[in-house]
């Protein structure tokens, strides 16, 4: 089991516990202001009784709603929060991986691009001298010379084609698949509860 999968599956246990939480003090909630509008009910007497009933009911399905409302916004909230925080850690575990892991993530985003001729690859300066042997193969199979460029370590890198750019850093990769990865962690953590 990677470091990503313990990391993703922790992460799976804190937000269902924190969903769990979220769900209890919104029945909670619901039951308080059921139990105020039925007592507000039960203190009108007489020829008030059909007159309070009715209005306990519209007080009730309004706070209902409200509360119920409420509920939901809280829990989209948190789901959002929890797919953009398994992001992060997913970018974080890929900048912190060792060179096997990190270079294994680039062979895969780089044999997605298309074969140019005679392309160049920028990499950070720490990088170009933690390559590793798959990743120099890759290069060659591509048809792509490495250089070092003024990039973060453990950013990714840039292909070029000619006057053609590709973005491979790994923010630009998991931006361009944001909303892909969101879904996937929406229905992975999630299920049929609902989209974010």
């Amino acid at each position: 089991m990677t470091g990503l999968e313990n990391i993703i599956k922790q992460i799976e246990a804190d937000s269902q516990s924190r969903i769990d939480e979220i769900k209890s003090k919104a029945d909670a909630a619901v039951r308080e202001i059921m139990d105020a509008a039925k007592a507000e009910a039960e203190e009108i007497s007489g020829s008030y009784a059909k007159l309070a009933d009715l209005k306990s009911k519209n007080v009730l399905e309004r706070a209902k709603a409200a509360d119920e409302s409420d509920a939901k916004r809280a829990v989209l909230k948190k789901k959002q929060e929890l797919i953009k925080g398994m992001i992060d850690a997913a970018r974080d575990a890929i900048r912190n991986a060792d060179s096997a892991e990190y270079f294994e993530f680039l062979e895969s985003i780089l044999k997605k691009t298309e074969k140019g001729d005679g392309g160049r690859i920028i990499l950070s300066q720490k990088d170009m001298k933690e390559m590793t042997p798959s990743f120099e193969a890759v290069l060659k199979e591509k048809n792509l010379t490495a250089e070092s460029g003024s990039m973060e370590p453990r950013s990714g890198c840039v292909v070029v084609y000619g006057s053609i750019e590709i973005n491979c850093t790994i923010d630009a990769v998991f931006d361009a698949q944001a909303e892909v990865v969101s879904d996937s962690l929406n229905a992975f953590l999630f299920g049929s509860e609902g989209g974010v």
